[in-house]
């Protein structure tokens, strides 16, 4: 009997992740804009986008949420400051769409990111610790 239940528990979690929406993120941005730590739903990508690129499909869970993620602007960054004795630290800037998407059970979503729905996510601390 306690086989039969425990058998029935497991069956209906791992049916339950059957019906999770399934998520892709793109680069949408500018040619000199990347993005890496995009978070969204409980899922996390830690690769970096370039412009153009996506993230890998993964079932997340299904709700509504902003798409977090790390900036950084490349023609904004210089490698040697004149007092510098070596290459500066590339800065991230947390950001976060402005809209938050829906994602239903047994769906796709392709999430596109783009400069016009961006804004500052300080809900998190940045490259400054605040």
């Amino acid at each position: 009997m306690k086989q039969a239940l425990f058998l029935l528990v497991i069956l209906a979690v791992s049916a339950c992740e059957d019906v999770y929406p399934e998520v892709v993120i793109v680069n949408k941005t500018r040619h000199d804009v990347l993005i890496k730590d995009i978070s969204y739903n409980g899922c996390i990508w830690s690769g970096v986008l370039a412009y153009g690129e996506a993230t890998a499909p993964q079932k997340c869970l299904p709700g509504s949420d902003r798409v977090h993620f790390k900036k950084f602007t490349a023609t904004t960054y210089e490698e040697y400051d004149e007092d510098a004795l070596e290459p500066l630290t590339p800065t991230w800037f947390n950001y976060m769409t402005t809209r938050s998407y829906d994602a239903s059970t047994l769906d796709f979503y392709l999430i596109e990111i783009d400069l016009e729905g961006l804004e500052q996510d300080f809900s998190a601390p940045g490259p400054y610790g605040h």
